[in-house]
């Protein structure tokens, strides 16, 4: 396992989530909808639902865990913009 030194940068963060968006797209059946903003939003979209799905499965709220999300994003980007 890789042991990850320094945080990770937001572009990395957003290859990242690429990734797992490719994964799911196809996982799911729907890689054509990877084409476009549309098909890409509607797959985030439900992507963002399915893990809802899963975190009310396990007993972990949603809305706690995306609020927290927010924050993490916010603070991300804030530090981002402040390095510049």
């Amino acid at each position: 396992m890789k042991t990850q030194l320094t945080e990770p940068s937001n572009a990395e963060r957003a290859v990242r989530a690429e990734r797992t968006l490719i994964a799911y797209a196809i996982q799911s059946d729907r890689a054509d909808e990877l084409a476009g903003a549309d098909g890409m939003e509607t797959l985030i979209t439900d992507l963002v639902a399915d893990l809802m799905h899963f975190m009310h499965w396990m007993g972990i709220d949603p809305a706690a865990c995306i609020a927290r999300a927010e924050m993490h994003f916010d603070a991300e980007i804030s530090e981002e913009r402040g390095r510049t």
